[in-house]
């Protein structure tokens, strides 16, 4: 229900800059934007057909959002009220969350639940302490190496620990 809502809140925004509805039209020349409300007013339904399909949904979620917030930025260059272009991204927001709750979970995992790492020249002296250590955590490691000739010292040092 609310993608149905931020749908028609991004389709009549679209729609009013194609059609180019007078107050618009005001709006964009003040802001010296005139010349791009068609290019913005096809962006937006572009944006907003990504978000509602679901398999491109998280591609028009970062468009819309980046797209708003340039919109807010906008509106703030010019001393202007910023709310309705806020009420919509924290709609598309809220929209979105509640259509994928996973899209968050990176703000709620801490650096130390993620447990591989890949390790750049793994088979000199750092590298050789960073894979041991790793391992050593239980960590998956992916040890990555110019010479393999010496990435045997590298296996050894790592597995006699």
């Amino acid at each position: 229900m609310i993608i149905g809502l931020v749908g028609a809140l991004v389709i009549m925004s679209a729609t009013m800059k194609l059609t180019h509805a007078e107050e618009l039209v005001t709006n964009f020349t003040k802001w010296g934007l005139i010349d791009n409300l068609t290019f913005i007013g096809i962006g937006e339904l572009i944006f907003i057909i990504l978000f509602i399909i679901p398999r491109t949904s998280s591609l028009g979620f970062l468009l819309l959002t980046a797209h708003f917030g340039g919109a807010i930025a906008t509106h703030l260059q010019h001393e202007e009220s910023f709310i309705m272009p806020a009420i919509i991204l924290t709609v598309i927001w809220i929209g979105n969350y509640l259509r994928n709750p996973e899209m968050l979970a990176s703000f709620t995992k801490k650096i130390m639940d993620i447990k591989a790492i890949a390790v750049l020249g793994a088979n000199g002296r750092t590298g050789i302490e960073i894979v041991k250590q790793a391992l050593e955590k239980g960590w998956v490691v992916k040890a990555l190496v110019r010479d393999k000739q010496k990435n045997q010292t590298c296996k050894s040092q790592s597995t006699s620990h």
